[in-house]
């Protein structure tokens, strides 16, 4: 996978679903490293249209994260009748950037 996550940005993250999600009730976007959650969205910070969710993470989201390991990435969500569905995980590497802290 040649995607990567680069730290010290703040990239708008696009997924397509093989579905739509119609007035879903609920939908958390989640990115972790070794088991471990980094970044967590719910529905309030995720755009969605039809079968495609984006959400902008911020700079300090992308450097919480560790360029040495590889993200994964999953999409959960409840429906409007009440199904819990998810996505595959996926993995992305994350970008190496030589100094670190958010530029203001």
């Amino acid at each position: 996978n040649n995607v990567s996550i680069d730290r010290g940005t703040n990239p708008e993250n696009t997924f397509k679903l093989p579905f739509e999600l119609i007035a879903p009730k609920q939908v958390w976007l989640t990115y972790a490293q070794d088991d471990v959650i980094i970044i967590d969205r719910d529905k309030t910070s995720i755009t969605i249209s039809g079968n495609t969710l984006k959400v902008e993470l911020t700079q300090d989201e992308t450097l919480k994260l560790d360029h040495r390991k590889q993200v994964q990435v999953q999409i959960r969500a409840l429906t409007a009748d009440n199904v819990a569905i998810r996505s595959n995980i996926k993995e992305y590497s994350v970008s190496k950037i030589l100094k670190d802290g958010v530029i203001q």
